[in-house]
């Protein structure tokens, strides 16, 4: 018998932090940068949502445990909750894995985190900039065709180019997909659950879109039978959706990773401040240069070297001399 553990809490890696330095600062769409809790153990219990109930009516609460493990979860209006990370991260944490396993599984996810990583940093202008586009609706997020807003064809066409750019920088992030590559390493039990997990939500989110863009209004309030339309529904995915869905959650991934990123630089910034005495005045001012030395893109890129070294000559311009002095300090150990 094989030894086992406990349930995993893979859900830290949905949203890893970057060592990176003080300045870079980008912007980010709230709605792509889910909040993580840190420090989360490996080894996690059930997790609970409670949601306030309506017309401040009782909290409804609800147990991510049951004895089918799913991911699809529903509102009280009938329609599917979104996972706030990739439903990979979310299946293993319903897994019991062996020590071996997670080994394993920690392994895949460390280089996902690099990759990643660098992917954002080779492709950051094209990637704020597709951005842009689906949150004003030019290029909706939508798994399923037919669903967009009203643009002219021309915009929508040069939309759709650069979306295919985007795509060919992160094609390395998409072949050979994630759930097959946790799949690999898995033991066959699990990995057959594993992959049952994933493209049962992948099936009920792409049914959810098929039915709303024909007019229609998905039904259901959990339970088996949520596991049985999605398995019904899945004759329903077509390459087509499945490639959207897998370069939506790529993109979300990477809006998550930036996220991190952002949040820690800024925590950097905000303790150098304090170190060197700023007044409200200069860290206003310096955390606006901070910003607009961050535009662009990643570390890679000699550009943003150059806007860097700038926005430091600035910065220092702003303190005084023994102000100046603490940061150069202060910088200088926490490189060493």
């Amino acid at each position: 018998m094989r030894k086992r553990t406990g349930r995993c809490g893979w859900a830290a890696w949905g949203c890893a932090a970057f060592v990176a330095g003080v300045l870079g600062l980008a912007p980010v769409e709230p709605s792509d940068a889910p909040e993580q809790t840190e420090g989360a153990p490996l080894l996690m219990g059930p997790r609970v949502i409670s949601e306030p109930g309506e017309g401040g009516g009782p909290a409804r609460t609800e147990s991510m445990t049951s004895d089918k493990p799913t991911l699809i979860e529903r509102s009280f209006n009938g329609s599917m909750k979104r996972l706030d990370e990739r439903p990979e991260i979310a299946a293993l944490e319903r897994l019991t894995l062996s020590e071996g396993e997670r080994a394993a599984v920690h392994e895949v996810l460390t280089l996902r985190v690099a990759s990643v990583r660098r992917v954002l940093d080779e492709s950051m202008d094209l990637f704020l900039e597709v951005q842009g586009l689906r949150q004003s609706g030019v290029l909706g997020g939508s798994l399923v065709a037919g669903e967009r807003r009203g643009t002219d064809s021309d915009e929508r066409r040069a939309a759709m180019e650069k979306l295919a750019a985007l795509r060919e920088r992160i094609m390395p992030l998409l072949e050979p997909a994630l759930l097959e590559q946790l799949c690999e390493v898995l033991e066959p039990e699990n990995g057959a659950a594993l992959r049952a997990l994933v493209e049962s939500y992948r099936a009920a989110l792409i049914g959810e879109e098929l039915a709303t863009a024909r007019g229609k209004r998905a039904t259901g309030l959990g339970g088996v039978n949520d596991e049985d339309a999605a398995r019904e529904r899945r004759a329903e995915v077509t390459p087509l959706a499945l490639r959207r869905f897998e370069t939506n959650q790529t993109l979300r991934e990477m809006a998550r990773s930036l996220a991190a990123e952002v949040a820690e630089r800024r925590e950097r910034l905000d303790a150098l401040l304090t170190t060197v005495g700023a007044s409200p005045e200069q860290a206003e001012e310096i955390r606006r240069i901070a910003v607009e030395a961050g535009l662009g893109n990643g570390p890679a890129d000699a550009r943003a070297q150059d806007r860097r070294a700038e926005a430091l000559r600035k910065i220092l311009a702003q303190l005084t001399p023994e102000q100046r002095r603490r940061w150069i300090e202060s910088r200088r150990a926490a490189e060493n």
